[in-house]
């Protein structure tokens, strides 16, 4: 089932949970997909399962915003529109050798760009074999090509995929952070490997060719492409609920911190409050004991008086 909304280009698709949800139609780059069939797909029906929607669901970054982990790309928007442009990687990296400002744009502030912007190598479309004298000249054609001073009719966008370039370079300065960007790309290709050597295994043991699609170098590539997003996405995800487990064991400790500080001064305020009073009350009692006795002898005197004799008269 599917209705067409032309004012907004948004498709409404049934899929095979039979649920509704929105899918964005991809007027700019239509040759992503694989077949006329598949343009405008959702993902339900997505040959390949390779773009940033498509990536993000396999990991569990729903429609609604990844409400669950609380980290999705679409934060605080339920229903948003996203859309499916999978094509081969030789389709993409030969669309995006002649990107224009504007697609470039387009493409690092995408749905999902927050989880597809991790990988720097990814953002300044480099290989990772790259000189850092290759890498200096790529920045500063994209740094270019972005730059809000040369986008003005776009400038918040411009400004935001300025930031992600920026932000791709500076990781790549960095010999630690850029050997991580490495070590994750080829987890990505280990694990696809893995999984092609169990795959062999097993049809192997049905008594089928053990011949896979990942065979094809161009699928293999694509397949280690998308691995690679979802492993850059789980990383982040996992460091997001980290970061947000320290700053909540960081609350606690500083509550029970003031909470403390708060005890030692009340025990402070007690203590000086008794030692006041306690000297009033020595005072007290001493005044209150010289009284006592000055009482008790002023009545003991009074007491040995001899009566007053009076004088018999005759």
């Amino acid at each position: 089932m599917k209705t067409a909304n032309n004012a907004r280009n948004v498709a409404y698709y049934r899929n095979t949970e039979d649920t509704f949800f929105l899918a964005l139609l991809c007027e700019s780059f239509p040759s992503r997909f694989l077949t006329k069939e598949a343009q405008h797909a959702p993902y339900s029906i997505c040959p390949l399962k390779l773009c940033s929607a498509c990536v993000l669901q396999d990991i569990g970054l729903n429609y609604d915003g990844g409400s669950n982990l609380g980290v999705g790309p679409f934060e605080a928007r339920s229903h948003v529109p996203i859309y499916c442009a999978c094509g081969t990687v030789k389709q993409i990296e030969k669309r995006d050798s002649v990107l224009t400002p504007k697609q470039q744009i387009e493409r690092l502030t995408r749905p999902g760009s927050t989880y597809i912007n991790l990988n720097p190598f990814e953002v300044l479309q480099i290989d990772p074999e790259a000189t850092d004298e290759e890498l200096k000249k790529r920045f500063r054609q994209l740094s270019i090509l972005v730059h809000p001073d040369k986008n003005q009719d776009d400038p918040d966008r411009a400004q935001k995929a300025f930031e992600a370039v920026d932000k791709a370079y500076k990781m790549l300065l960095e010999p630690e952070q850029k050997k991580r960007a490495i070590d994750v790309i080829q987890a990505a290709k280990e694990t696809i490997e893995h999984n092609m050597k169990e795959k062999r295994k097993a049809l192997k043991k049905e008594g089928k060719s053990p011949i896979l699609e990942e065979d094809d170098p161009e699928i293999f590539k694509q397949s280690v492409h998308k691995q690679t997003m979802k492993l850059f996405a789980e990383l982040e995800i996992k460091r997001k609920e980290r970061e947000a487990k320290d700053m909540h064991e960081r609350k606690r400790q500083r509550e029970e911190e003031i909470e403390q500080e708060e005890k030692a001064k009340r025990d402070k305020e007690w203590q000086k409050n008794f030692e006041e009073s306690r000297d009033g009350r020595v005072d007290s009692w001493r005044n209150f004991q010289a009284n006592k006795k000055g009482k008790k002898e002023k009545k003991q005197r009074s007491f040995l008086k001899p009566p007053k004799v009076k004088m018999e008269q005759r």
